[in-house]
């Protein structure tokens, strides 16, 4: 394999590397290292790694479990060490949603809205993660994070698969579709107001004071009416996930 990683790989993932020249990902919010992985004559892949969490371990069992349902790209190797989590998978090509330009923002918000609504239908049976309040709580509590704003009131669950980070950069749509979901690390059963709130944050944060029009949207075509103090509720529930 060409190029230096900032940690050594697995003896068995840089055998399956060899030849293969790589680029960091300039993705900068990412918790992760991310590479891009080129060969002359096989398809691009994508490297993630990650200090030792076990959330690159749960993105690799969801696209398993997913199993092309959603457009996902394809989970080709995953292997821990003492340090590090390492998670190889293909390419999704296409752009984030929230590069799209400005007149295909309708469009963006839609697909955003039917994936999700997909994604939220997908029979949940032999689901390995289950992300209820109660279990995000203790995981708090385990690292110390205050978790006296959730206490006063907790909403009625009704869990589904979520994707567990649902913003504008992890979907990707080409010539008008989507053609990959992507960053699965926090996927699971949850309420549908996980993702909403991930989902809503996004497209203001991305598109701005156009948000006032684009998130109507997005809920008419998901066919959702918010209840306030449930998205509340899940808004600091979402703020004090690490």
């Amino acid at each position: 394999m060409d190029g230096v990683l900032s940690t050594r790989l697995p003896e068995e993932l840089s055998e399956r590397l060899s030849g293969h020249s790589f680029s960091r990902y300039p993705w900068v919010e990412s918790k992760a290292e991310i590479y891009v992985l080129k060969h002359i004559s096989e398809p691009t892949l994508y490297l993630k790694i990650r200090k030792d969490s076990r959330l690159l371990e749960t993105e690799y069992n969801m696209l398993k479990w997913i199993n092309h349902r959603i457009p996902t790209p394809d989970p080709h190797y995953y292997s821990r060490d003492e340090s590090y989590e390492y998670l190889l998978t293909s390419e999704v090509t296409g752009t984030p949603t929230y590069q799209v330009k400005p007149h295909d923002r309708e469009t963006a918000v839609r697909i955003l809205a039917e994936t999700l609504k997909q994604i939220h239908s997908l029979d949940v049976s032999s689901c390995p993660v289950i992300h209820s309040i109660e279990n995000w709580v203790k995981t708090l509590e385990v690292n110390g994070i205050d978790v006296s704003s959730l206490e006063e009131w907790r909403p009625v669950e009704n869990l589904v698969f979520t994707h567990g980070d649902y913003c504008l950069p992890n979907l990707l749509i080409e010539d008008g579709v989507l053609s990959g979901v992507i960053d699965w690390d926090y996927a699971g059963l949850a309420d549908p107001y996980v993702d909403f709130v991930s989902c809503m944050w996004s497209i203001r944060y991305n598109f701005g004071e156009e948000a006032d029009d684009l998130i109507p949207l997005f809920l008419e075509t998901y066919d959702v009416e918010l209840d306030p103090a449930k998205y509340g509720f899940y808004k600091r529930l979402n703020e004090l996930i690490p």
